[in-house]
């Protein structure tokens, strides 16, 4: 997939988890292996390529790496979802393309219901691939971050320095609301599988039952 990069944003509290995420990541999205950026703080990461923003407020170590990217989109995740299911990945270059000619400038995936329960439970509602306008006072954020598609400069824009992700959602969504911005969600968990598995810098005991099944023999617990 050309000009785009897939950003793993992560701090080095949780490193004892990325083995697992990364793993999982590899596994279910081979495809972009080579056009996905870890970004830690000083922590090495070894088996995907690894930016170090240094220490910092989560907004300062985004802006660090989106200064220095040249790719014109962007999906954006953090360390604490987990993929579960192979990804559709022609699915996410069909929407990238839609994207461009519909001038969107975030679609977000799978945004309303973001899993943490396993298994999980899937209807045929979650198969949707309508695209939803996400309006100004959207009550899940217009900075809400579930894995989403950004044109890169976009991303950037929203952001200020010294933010944590929780202002992000909530006084950054407030700051963005009025600038005409086009962001749109689709909720399928089809296209994207993924749950929420880390809360509180912690494995859910979800997240671990998953790991489990999907992988009984590679992890020691």
């Amino acid at each position: 997939m050309q000009n785009v990069k897939i950003i793993i944003h992560s701090y080095d509290g949780v490193k004892q988890y990325w083995k697992y995420m990364i793993f999982l990541f590899k596994k279910y999205w081979p495809e972009m292996i080579e056009n996905t950026i870890f970004l830690s703080e000083e922590e090495s990461v070894n088996e995907l390529q690894n930016f170090k923003t240094g220490v910092g407020a989560w907004s300062d170590r985004l802006i660090t790496y989106l200064n220095q990217c040249t790719e014109e989109y962007v999906i954006y995740m953090q360390e604490d979802f987990l993929l579960f299911e192979k990804v559709n990945h022609e699915m996410v270059k069909k929407l990238i393309k839609l994207m461009k000619t519909k001038n969107i400038d975030c679609l977000k995936i799978g945004d309303e219901a973001i899993v943490n329960d396993w298994p999980i439970n899937r209807t045929e509602k979650h198969k949707t691939m309508s695209l939803i306008d996400v309006p100004t006072n959207y009550k899940f954020y217009l900075s809400h971050q579930p894995i989403s598609i950004f044109k890169r400069q976009i991303l950037l824009d929203c952001l200020i320095p010294n933010e944590d992700p929780w202002s992000n959602e909530i006084i950054g969504s407030k700051r963005i609301c009025n600038r005409g911005y086009s962001f749109k969600k689709i909720e399928n968990h089809y296209i994207i599988p993924y749950m929420h598995g880390i809360i509180g810098g912690n494995f859910t005991d979800d997240a671990i039952k998953m790991i489990k099944e999907k992988e009984p023999t590679q992890w020691i617990w």
